[in-house]
């Protein structure tokens, strides 16, 4: 079966105040979510990507940004931070998204508040279990459908955690044990193009970083495809320096 890998992140960017939601999704407080964060390019939301430490952004490899916006659930109403570097996995291959993880250190350090607080990560490799077993959140500014507009509003969406081998079966295609799969059986809700780089997280613990989908977003039957976090964690600590 023929598929189309959506690259989330590269998408047409809006510069004025854009309108819509995450493919049925709904309005998210910041203070339930106070580690998402933007990534903006030429003064328009490209990405998602979440805090990990007062200094450090995790994203996907396939993103890029110049300026992080952090603490707010209104597009281009928070703290803006530019982006002193970009470290993209080594061994990110663009082909297969294999490593599709990035992390990407402040010009200056996030003074947590209420609506800005890293989020917890993965002891690691630890598996999320799954065949629809675990309900996650995804959550991001991305486009309400395939051709829409960013989000004017964060939007979350709970999903379920499908065991990769599945995952495997309904793509038809090899997913990685380094990839997370999430959706919903009969589609319909799920990330879309400017999604990527953002977070899926279990009971407050980000589990994935949304990498890839097929297209038209959240189209059933197919889960999303996400980094597993779990599998980066000695990566991104040895980047970052975190303990």
């Amino acid at each position: 079966m023929f598929k189309l890998i959506v690259l989330l992140g590269l998408v047409s960017l809006c510069i004025a105040a854009p309108s819509g939601r995450v493919v049925n999704g709904t309005d998210a407080r910041i203070e339930d979510y106070p580690w998402m964060a933007s990534l903006h390019i030429w003064a328009g939301h490209n990405c998602g990507g979440s805090i990990i430490s007062d200094r450090w952004i995790l994203s996907a490899a396939h993103c890029d940004a110049s300026t992080i916006e952090v603490g707010t659930d209104r597009w281009n109403a928070g703290k803006k931070i530019a982006v002193k570097r970009w470290i993209k996995h080594e061994n990110y291959n663009p082909s297969t998204l294999e490593n599709d993880i990035a992390v990407v250190e402040l010009a200056e350090p996030i003074e947590f508040a209420y609506n800005m607080q890293p989020v917890k990560l993965p002891e690691p490799y630890y598996e999320v279990p799954g065949s629809y077993e675990t309900r996650a959140y995804l959550t991001g500014f991305g486009f309400e459908q395939s051709g829409g507009n960013v989000q004017s509003r964060l939007k979350e969406a709970e999903l379920f955690v499908v065991s990769n081998e599945e995952c495997s079966q309904i793509h038809y295609s090899t997913v990685y044990q380094s990839m997370l799969c999430a959706g919903i059986r009969e589609g319909g809700r799920g990330q879309c193009s400017g999604d990527s780089g953002g977070p899926l997280v279990v009971n407050g613990v980000q589990v994935g970083v949304v990498s890839w989908s097929v297209k038209p977003c959240a189209i059933g039957p197919y889960p999303g495809v996400y980094t597993k976090v779990s599998h980066f964690v000695p990566w991104i600590k040895a980047k970052t320096g975190m303990a």
